[in-house]
């Protein structure tokens, strides 16, 4: 019998909440050039002498908050997608996941899949929407760890952003998780990133030009980060039939300043000012529960919009390892398998 391995690829988390274990991660995880893009001997010193030492003590105290007793809620949501999306695929596949930074890494799960005796292979970088310092990190680094034979001869996943599974499972998730709650204003929160960054997808000049540039996506932004989040809220929204007046694209855990606008802290303050009794938030950009959902938007943002007028904020889950998702993702490798 042939078999198809699928390497499930995500951005990783440290192996503990200790002030080591997170420096250890943020190290790794920040010395990546496709996320701090400064020469190296620049980006050293500025990641080991000032990031990660200012960073890790504060950084584990949020991990402390979301941590369970069996671990982090990232890899504990990858592991049992992972399961479930074995069982569902069936025993033509074997299906393993391994983290850009941290444990289990991409090398150790395409160890267990190696092992395994694959034929074919299938990597499933899962970010919805494409940036540079996640999708293209995720594939240059396991190009570097199966070589140039097993990199050649790999499907590769897209970016699934406007998939119509991955969109049918999340309108479900909000559905579902909104049953009920007469919310005032739903926000569409996805990961922020640089604007550098972003622009450096343009493939002729169009980025951030126009106050309405990634409304739609072309051949010049058809890799425009910024754009492809618009393209899922779009579809989401005209699935669910959410009025504009209803919902917010923003973007989250923003570092400093030059990053794409607006910003979820900035629309949450504007929201409780407002003395909006119910906002809901949904994470798109993620389909796993980590800390920038349950810890950034579940309690920090939710304590934000209390103190400043606001009433109740309701997370929805990321797609972790719902049936509806699971269906998604098994199209989109099967697919991805006759090629």
């Amino acid at each position: 019998m042939s078999l198809t391995g699928v390497l499930l690829i995500n951005i990783g988390t440290p192996d503990s909440p200790s002030s080591f274990a997170v420096r250890r991660y943020l190290n790794e995880f920040l010395m990546d050039p496709f996320v701090i893009d400064l020469p190296w001997i620049v980006r050293w010193p500025f990641v080991h002498g000032i990031i990660t030492l200012t960073r890790a003590r504060s950084s584990a105290k949020l991990y402390q908050k979301i941590w369970t007793e069996t671990g982090s809620p990232l890899l504990i949501e990858s592991k049992k997608f992972s399961n479930e999306l074995g069982m569902a695929l069936g025993p033509e596949y074997r299906v393993a996941v391994g983290m850009r930074y941290g444990n289990p890494s991409v090398k150790s799960a395409w160890s267990e899949l190696k092992s395994q005796g694959i034929d074919r292979l299938v990597v499933f970088p899962l970010y919805p929407q494409y940036s540079r310092a996640a999708t293209k990190s995720a594939l240059e680094n396991f190009e570097s760890v199966v070589g140039v034979e097993w990199a050649l001869r790999a499907m590769k996943i897209k970016p699934f952003y406007e998939d119509a599974g991955f969109i049918d499972a999340y309108a479900a998730q909000i559905l579902k998780t909104l049953s009920g709650f007469q919310y005032d204003h739903l926000i569409f929160s996805y990961h922020g990133l640089p604007k550098q960054q972003v622009k450096r997808t343009e493939r002729s000049p169009h980025c951030m030009r126009t106050h309405d540039c990634c409304d739609t996506i072309g051949e010049a932004n058809k890799d425009c980060y910024r754009a492809q989040c618009f393209a899922t809220t779009q579809a989401l929204v005209w699935k669910l039939k959410i009025p504009a007046q209803k919902f917010t694209v923003s973007f989250q855990s923003r570092i400093g300043s030059g990053w794409i606008e607006p910003f979820t802290d900035k629309i949450i303050s504007q929201l409780g000012s407002r003395k909006a009794a119910r906002v809901a938030v949904v994470c798109p950009s993620f389909v796993a529960d980590c800390l920038e959902t349950l810890e950034e938007v579940g309690i920090r943002l939710a304590d934000q919009f209390k103190s400043h007028g606001g009433g109740e904020i309701r997370l929805v889950p990321a797609l972790n390892s719902e049936p509806s998702w699971v269906a998604a993702a098994v199209s989109l490798i099967t697919e991805a398998s006759k090629t």
